[in-house]
């Protein structure tokens, strides 16, 4: 967004933009589930209104906060993940999920999920080999502890994403790498290969 008024331009901040994509975010996930639920068929057309509508949002709000989602991401080569590196992501906001799958696939990442659920991130965990793991930490207002615990019995490096300020986060958590909402493309890759780097081998089945 360029304002040439003169005038400095408006700054969205970091908080109010993940507010802003929360509620989107839900009832995006609400057609996604009626579509399929027995007895219920969302309308296609529909529902592909309503992720334009969420994309358009979502471009609103990268503007506001200075973001820019088309940008070449260019991490040191170093601290890239390889490709082929299987990624779990755990992120119950739709859109967030989508982009950093997206951000992931990308850089030649394989993806796993993404799943918003407890119950789906412990299922993908118990049938498919993985690198790593990006978990939200509260999914559904619930802990992922469940999650976590079940990664770290198999050896799985995990990290952590949250919108939650460092006070408000259970100490339990303190020893897990975490990333701060909302996530920079380049912060993000960066994370995935130095916590897959510091695993000490690829997780097998």
């Amino acid at each position: 967004m360029h304002d040439h008024s003169g005038k400095p331009p408006l700054q969205l901040d970091p908080r109010v933009a993940h507010a802003l994509r929360t509620p989107l975010s839900a009832l995006i996930n609400s057609l996604e589930i009626l579509r399929w639920s027995d007895g219920h068929h969302t309308d296609d057309m529909a529902l592909a209104q309503a992720r334009k509508s969420a994309a358009s949002l979502s471009s609103l709000i990268d503007d506001l906060t200075g973001t820019d989602r088309q940008e070449e991401i260019e991490p040191s080569r170093d601290m890239a993940p390889k490709p082929g590196t299987r990624v779990l992501v755990v992120e119950d906001e739709y859109l967030l999920a989508r982009l950093v799958a997206q951000h992931l696939e990308r850089a030649g990442c394989k993806v796993r999920g993404p799943v918003g659920t407890i119950a789906g991130a412990l299922d993908i965990i118990a049938q498919q080999a993985l690198d790593c793991a990006l978990v939200d930490l509260n999914l559904d207002q619930k802990w992922a502890n469940e999650v976590i615990e079940a990664l770290e019995a198999r050896g799985i490096p995990v990290a952590i994403t949250t919108g939650y300020d460092d006070s408000e986060i259970p100490r339990r958590f303190d020893r897990l790498p975490r990333m701060q909402k909302p996530i920079e493309p380049i912060e993000l890759l960066q994370l995935v290969g130095r916590i897959v780097a510091s695993a000490p081998g690829r997780a097998d089945m």
